[in-house]
């Protein structure tokens, strides 16, 4: 949306980006541009795809398709799109999104190459059972978003940004679940998976893949070697919750060095 505010705008123009709260469960943020604004019938074809209202006659690249699929996108996560303008003036677009579960604010431990604690919570009323977790994930951002909501649950949260400390840190502390990326810098997350999973000491350890890549094939495939579960990107809150709870109510697995 920003993109088509600047493209579209006029010599001088402004762009105002604005985000609030529209109500108890849902937030918005609008953008609204100085821009030539846009008819009640441009309005409704801007989301067909490949409509560009004859912007190519005017030299303005694009392809039609950004505001369909920032659409399908904003539907597809339970939201709406939608476009407000007062023709010859300005136009201003819309996105209204359920917001995320509350979670409590905890301490994150940036990533190194010396992964530890991250975030402890120790809550007896909570009904939850408590987890020890470890995330081998490489996103700061990711893990910060993690460790905010199992800061709400019992126990010990790990991470680490590789592949191999992943493994490396499931070998010392065998955590009681493992929250895996597929994509990380060394190297990959189905490596980890293989060699996690063939070793005695870490072969019983839950894994719960996290990725963005939400293919069939490598879902079916994670799931078929023994995923507990694959979850995809951005993350359902709640439904990591329930794959957690799945998790604990496996048997534990013990090393044999316990």
């Amino acid at each position: 949306m920003i993109s088509n505010a600047v493209k579209y705008n006029r010599d001088g123009g402004t762009i105002e980006v604005t985000c609030q709260q529209c109500d108890a469960g849902r937030v918005e943020v609008a953008v609204a541009d100085s821009g030539p604004g846009l008819s009640a019938e441009e309005m409704e074809q801007i989301f067909i795809p490949f409509e560009r209202l004859q912007a190519e006659l005017h030299g303005i690249e694009g392809t039609g398709i950004g505001l369909p699929l920032a659409r399908s996108l904003t539907e597809a996560m339970r939201g709406e799109l939608a476009v407000a303008s007062s023709p010859g003036h300005s136009a201003t677009f819309t996105v209204r999104l359920p917001r995320a579960p509350d979670v409590t604010v905890a301490a994150v431990q940036p990533p190194d190459r010396s992964p530890g604690p991250a975030a402890r919570a120790d809550v007896p009323d909570h009904p939850t059972v408590a987890l020890d977790v470890l995330s081998i994930e490489d996103n700061p951002a990711n893990n910060g978003v993690l460790a905010r909501f199992l800061a709400t649950r019992p126990g010990t949260f790990y991470s680490t940004p590789s592949g191999s400390d992943g493994i490396d840190l499931a070998r010392r502390q065998h955590p009681d679940v493992s929250l895996l990326d597929l994509h990380l810098p060394d190297i990959s997350g189905e490596e980890v998976f293989t060699r996690l999973r063939a070793e005695p000491a870490t072969a019983g350890i839950p894994i719960i893949v996290l990725s963005a890549d939400a293919t069939p094939g490598t879902v079916r495939r994670l799931l078929a070697r023994g995923a507990s579960a694959y979850l995809t990107k951005p993350l359902d809150l709640q439904e990591l919750g329930h794959a957690l709870d799945a998790a604990a109510r496996l048997p534990a697995a013990v090393p044999p060095d316990r």
